[in-house]
């Protein structure tokens, strides 16, 4: 009897465990190439920051010049946080997860807080030296333009 039980209670184990580690191991493929960077620029980087968007490419009518703030946050080599701004009267939030493939280049995938939104990207910035400010590009897919989207981003550090 005893034995049944841990026989049942090991393949519970297993099923359980498999996907989760399946999970990680894909998350670790993925996020292979991530340099951890100095733990000054790292703390530097936490924080709310403001900026302009130059949108080149998507909406009708373009190009659109509107704010955004980021809180970024970090862990170990992984940038992640959310950006909010308002489009057109329409306010957005979007998650995002990345890091440093080098220790002067972000890169970070983005997608719409709201799963049921279809919008979705990356952005690769430049992280400069006295740590106050990023300068990049973005590119995705907009969820107001239902096409791709594209343009600048230079955000500051305000806190």
């Amino acid at each position: 009897m005893d034995n049944i039980l841990n026989s049942s209670v090991l393949k519970i184990i297993v099923v359980l465990a498999l996907p989760c580690l399946g999970y990680i191991a894909s998350k670790m493929v993925e996020f292979r190439g991530l340099r951890k960077i100095p733990k000054a620029r790292q703390e530097a980087l936490k924080g709310t920051w403001k900026g302009k968007v130059d949108q080149t490419d998507g909406v009708a009518g373009y190009p659109h010049n509107y704010e955004v703030t980021f809180e970024i946050k970090t862990f170990w080599k992984f940038i992640y946080g959310h950006a909010k701004y308002e489009l057109n009267g329409t306010k957005t939030t979007l998650d995002f997860v990345g890091g440093f493939y080098n220790e002067h280049y972000l890169m970070m995938k983005y997608r719409n807080k709201h799963r049921k939104i279809i919008q979705y990207g990356l952005g690769m910035f430049k992280f400069g030296a006295r740590a106050n400010d990023l300068d990049g590009r973005f590119l995705g897919y907009g969820h107001l333009s239902e096409d791709l989207v594209s343009g600048y981003l230079t955000l500051k550090k305000v806190k």
